[in-house]
């Protein structure tokens, strides 16, 4: 049988430390966009936003800031489906 039609167990190691990197990366994008998005809503509110809209600039700060940082990390990956 050829070694070509399953996957290795080498194969199989190296997609296991992939999702763990990925899994890093995602936790640093999410908690960097809520540091992000609370500092955003704390200077909209001290600037003299009401509640409700201090907590909407907050959320699109951390919106923005995952968007951009997962366009980077997708532009850094090199594109690959």
């Amino acid at each position: 049988m050829s070694d070509t039609c399953c996957p290795s167990r080498l194969d199989r190691q190296e997609n296991i430390d992939m999702h763990h990197v990925r899994f890093l990366w995602a936790a640093i994008i999410m908690i960097t966009s809520l540091i992000i998005g609370v500092a955003g809503g704390i200077l909209a509110w001290m600037g003299g936003a009401s509640a409700p809209n201090a907590v909407l600039v907050g959320a699109g700060g951390f919106g923005a800031t995952v968007a951009l940082l997962l366009a980077i990390a997708y532009f850094l990956e090199g594109a690959r489906p």
